[in-house]
Protein backbone atom coordinates (compact mmCIF):
# COMPACT_ATOMS: atom_id res chain seq x y z
CA UNK A 1 0.00 0.00 0.00
CA UNK A 2 1.16 3.53 -0.77
CA UNK A 3 -0.48 4.76 2.41
CA UNK A 4 -2.92 6.90 0.48
CA UNK A 5 -0.38 9.56 -0.47
CA UNK A 6 0.63 8.31 -3.92
CA UNK A 7 -1.70 7.16 -6.65
CA UNK A 8 -1.26 4.64 -9.44
CA UNK A 9 -2.77 7.27 -11.71
CA UNK A 10 -0.07 9.94 -12.25
CA UNK A 11 -2.74 12.56 -12.98
CA UNK A 12 -3.80 12.30 -9.32
CA UNK A 13 -0.31 12.60 -7.79
CA UNK A 14 0.21 15.89 -5.94
CA UNK A 15 3.07 17.82 -4.39
CA UNK A 16 2.09 16.36 -1.01
CA UNK A 17 2.51 12.83 -2.32
CA UNK A 18 5.85 13.44 -3.99
CA UNK A 19 7.18 15.39 -1.01
CA UNK A 20 6.15 12.52 1.28
CA UNK A 21 7.92 10.09 -1.03
CA UNK A 22 11.12 12.14 -0.96
CA UNK A 23 10.94 12.59 2.81
CA UNK A 24 10.25 8.93 3.54
CA UNK A 25 12.65 7.35 1.07
CA UNK A 26 15.78 9.45 1.44
CA UNK A 27 18.03 6.65 0.13
CA UNK A 28 16.51 6.78 -3.38
CA UNK A 29 19.09 6.98 -6.16
CA UNK A 30 16.74 6.99 -9.16
CA UNK A 31 13.41 8.76 -9.60
CA UNK A 32 11.21 8.98 -12.68
CA UNK A 33 8.18 11.24 -12.54
CA UNK A 34 5.94 11.50 -15.58
CA UNK A 35 2.46 12.82 -16.25
CA UNK A 36 1.87 14.18 -12.76
CA UNK A 37 -0.09 17.20 -13.87
CA UNK A 38 -0.84 18.35 -10.32
CA UNK A 39 2.83 18.42 -9.30
CA UNK A 40 4.85 21.66 -9.29
CA UNK A 41 8.31 23.00 -8.52
CA UNK A 42 7.64 22.14 -4.88
CA UNK A 43 7.83 18.44 -5.73
CA UNK A 44 10.92 18.89 -7.88
CA UNK A 45 12.67 20.75 -5.06
CA UNK A 46 11.92 17.90 -2.66
CA UNK A 47 13.11 15.24 -5.11
CA UNK A 48 16.25 17.19 -6.01
CA UNK A 49 17.05 17.34 -2.30
CA UNK A 50 17.43 13.57 -2.05
CA UNK A 51 21.05 13.21 -0.86
CA UNK A 52 21.90 10.12 -2.96
CA UNK A 53 20.00 11.03 -6.13
CA UNK A 54 21.92 10.03 -9.26
CA UNK A 55 19.22 9.60 -11.91
CA UNK A 56 16.24 11.90 -12.40
CA UNK A 57 13.66 11.84 -15.16
CA UNK A 58 10.94 14.50 -15.27
CA UNK A 59 8.42 14.50 -18.12
CA UNK A 60 5.00 15.95 -18.85
CA UNK A 61 4.68 17.97 -15.66
CA UNK A 62 3.32 21.40 -16.68
CA UNK A 63 4.03 22.92 -13.25
CA UNK A 64 7.82 22.62 -13.61
CA UNK A 65 9.45 26.01 -14.23
CA UNK A 66 12.89 27.59 -13.90
CA UNK A 67 12.54 27.41 -10.12
CA UNK A 68 12.32 23.62 -10.25
CA UNK A 69 15.29 23.40 -12.60
CA UNK A 70 17.32 25.64 -10.30
CA UNK A 71 16.60 23.17 -7.49
CA UNK A 72 17.81 20.31 -9.69
CA UNK A 73 21.07 22.21 -10.19
CA UNK A 74 21.69 21.69 -6.47
CA UNK A 75 21.65 17.88 -6.81
CA UNK A 76 25.43 17.52 -6.88
CA UNK A 77 25.46 13.70 -7.22
CA UNK A 78 23.20 13.72 -10.30
CA UNK A 79 24.67 11.70 -13.18
CA UNK A 80 21.65 11.37 -15.48
CA UNK A 81 18.92 13.93 -16.11
CA UNK A 82 16.02 13.75 -18.52
CA UNK A 83 13.94 16.91 -18.56
CA UNK A 84 10.83 17.53 -20.61
CA UNK A 85 9.21 20.72 -19.34
CA UNK A 86 7.50 23.31 -21.49
CA UNK A 87 7.65 26.20 -19.02
CA UNK A 88 11.43 26.20 -18.58
CA UNK A 89 13.41 29.14 -20.01
CA UNK A 90 17.06 29.59 -21.04
CA UNK A 91 18.10 30.81 -17.60
CA UNK A 92 16.80 27.61 -16.00
CA UNK A 93 18.74 25.39 -18.39
CA UNK A 94 21.90 27.44 -17.84
CA UNK A 95 21.85 26.61 -14.11
CA UNK A 96 22.39 22.94 -15.00
CA UNK A 97 25.98 23.77 -15.99
CA UNK A 98 26.87 23.52 -12.29
CA UNK A 99 26.14 19.75 -12.27
CA UNK A 100 29.76 18.59 -12.43
CA UNK A 101 28.92 14.87 -11.96
CA UNK A 102 26.36 14.89 -14.80
CA UNK A 103 27.23 12.35 -17.50
CA UNK A 104 23.99 12.25 -19.51
CA UNK A 105 21.59 15.11 -20.21
CA UNK A 106 18.44 14.59 -22.25
CA UNK A 107 16.27 17.61 -22.99
CA UNK A 108 13.00 17.56 -24.90
CA UNK A 109 9.88 19.69 -25.45
CA UNK A 110 11.56 22.78 -24.06
CA UNK A 111 9.45 25.13 -26.13
CA UNK A 112 10.60 28.29 -24.35
CA UNK A 113 14.35 27.56 -24.69
CA UNK A 114 16.28 29.29 -27.46
CA UNK A 115 19.72 28.77 -29.01
CA UNK A 116 21.14 31.56 -26.87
Amino acid sequence: SWGGWLSRDPMLVTDDGLCSLAGGLSQLRSVSVSGCERATDISIRALAGLPHLQNLSIAAIPGVTNEGVKAIAGAKNLRYLHLSARQVLDEGIQTLASLSALQTLSLSYLQMVTDH
